[in-house]
């Protein structure tokens, strides 16, 4: 059986980085705002089983000793333990890929340059989700077991498609990003492109969805933009995302018992936009993390609380997933 190691980001990746203190959360910058609550959060928790990267002294063009990594993944050229290995300006966003020992990150620049931290991926175990977020949002499986078609509403660095090609390798998974330069990105830095089980669309993933005609067993709205673009929340979510409408169409592009998985930050009117999500889905729940709130929305019944326990506890021994499934739905919430 084998074990998956989910642990979350933690600040001795942040250093080994050099990402600003705040893109990781610390209270004590006057902007935290921008990690705590517009970053796609990176858990400052260290447990034991994360990894604390020691000091790095490389000469130029010298990789770290044993860097085993996943041979998908393309190397940059190393300049004393850390490279900077993109950072382009898109018409929605200035995309930065960065590497420290393993773990490779993409943000999305601020107007004020802090960064906003949106894929971590350790190259060793690509299909290994360190944010906390992303564990939350892949409950969806007990909810709904089988999912052999996917929609996923923004792409980011591609965890999402590493863990569901990893886990559930059949899967069809259809990708929608509205941003050509985090699709250029990711192709490059971060293994995700086109194959038999994969399609990225470039476009609005709001116009795809309003035109699409085929349906799919789960969809994953993850879609985030810098918080000032034209149309975007404070969160950085699109407007028109979180419509009644929108989320109606949305419903009906499910199969029969699939279910909707939104991601959202918990700052500005996030409670409006759930409002709107439980008007238009009769059957809904949420998982808090820290900075985040998943919400799982269907058109059908979920099982009660013992079933889904019992559903959880079924992946868990399937997969060996940690931190357990079991845990995350105990945390889930009605109000």
């Amino acid at each position: 059986m084998p074990v998956a190691r989910r642990s979350v980001l933690n600040a001795g990746v942040c250093a080994l980085l050099a990402l600003p203190v705040y893109a990781c959360g610390d209270a004590s910058r006057p902007d935290a705002r921008v990690g705590a609550d517009e970053t796609k959060e990176a858990s400052a928790s260290a447990s034991a089983g994360d990894r604390k990267a020691p000091a790095t002294t490389l000469k130029p063009g010298q990789a770290p000793a044993n860097l085993a990594v996943d041979p998908r993944f393309k190397q940059p050229h190393w300049v004393f333990g850390r490279k900077s290995l993109m950072s382009k300006k898109g018409p929605y966003n200035h995309v930065h890929v960065a590497q420290g020992k393993t773990i490779r990150t993409l943000s999305f620049y601020k107007d004020n340059r802090a960064e906003m931290l949106q894929t971590a991926i350790d190259l060793q175990e690509p299909h290994v989700l360190r944010l906390e977020y992303g564990n939350a949002m892949f409950a969806s499986f007990v909810f709904r077991p089988a999912q052999p078609r996917v929609l996923i509403v923004g792409l980011g660095g591609g965890s999402m498609v590493h863990f569901l090609h990893h886990y559930y390798p059949e899967t069809h998974v259809d990708v929608v990003e509205i941003d050509p330069v985090v699709v250029e990105a990711t192709r490059e830095w971060f293994a995700v492109d086109n194959d038999e089980h994969t399609k990225i669309h470039v476009g609005d993933g709001i116009k795809f969805v309003q035109d699409a005609t085929e349906r799919w067993d789960a969809i994953y709205m993850d879609a985030f933009l810098k918080p000032t673009a034209e149309g975007t929340n404070s969160a950085g979510i699109p407007q028109h995302a979180t419509t009644v409408a929108f989320l109606n169409t949305l419903g009906e592009r499910l199969n029969d018992g699939g279910v909707l998985v939104f991601h959202m930050h918990t700052r500005g009117k996030w409670n409006d936009d759930y409002a709107a999500i439980r008007e238009a889905f009769p059957h809904t729940t949420r998982v808090v993390r820290r900075g985040s709130t998943v919400i799982f929305a269907s058109r059908s019944p979920f099982a009660d609380k013992a079933g889904l326990a019992k559903q959880a506890e079924a992946l868990d021994e399937q997969h060996g997933w940690a931190p357990p499934m079991a845990d995350i739905i105990r945390d889930l919430r009605d109000d």
